[in-house]
């Protein structure tokens, strides 16, 4: 956990384990093409309309905690949404957009002395 961030870097609830992130699992991994593709705030709405307990940040978290599993291969993240890709290309161009990304580091930090 990270100081004065922990709502966004504590661990999964148990809650957010056992019931949410398969929830979540099942739900994306329907979500097959970018034509299917469905939003952070749509999922959530859809979420909470079922009685699920989520807030935009533990979203994220969950979906962190989903891609470091690999619980929906091929989990793409665009403006459209998340979708599982069924191209390669599309898989290979968010590969190579996450890499440019992280190459940029956060925006000059590492400048300062």
């Amino acid at each position: 956990m990270i100081i004065r961030f922990e709502e966004y870097t504590k661990e999964l609830t148990e809650y957010e384990r056992d019931i949410l992130l398969p929830a979540m699992v099942r739900g994306l991994r329907s979500k097959i093409g970018k034509s299917k593709a469905i939003t952070n705030n749509q999922a959530i709405k859809m979420l909470k309309e079922a009685g699920y307990e989520v807030s935009d940040t533990r979203w994220r978290k969950v979906i962190h905690a989903i891609r470091c599993s690999n619980l929906v291969p091929c989990l793409l993240a665009s403006s459209a949404g998340y979708y599982v890709a069924t191209e390669r290309e599309d898989a290979e161009e968010y590969l190579q957009s996450l890499d440019e990304y992280g190459k940029r580091g956060c925006g000059g930090v590492s400048s300062v002395a």
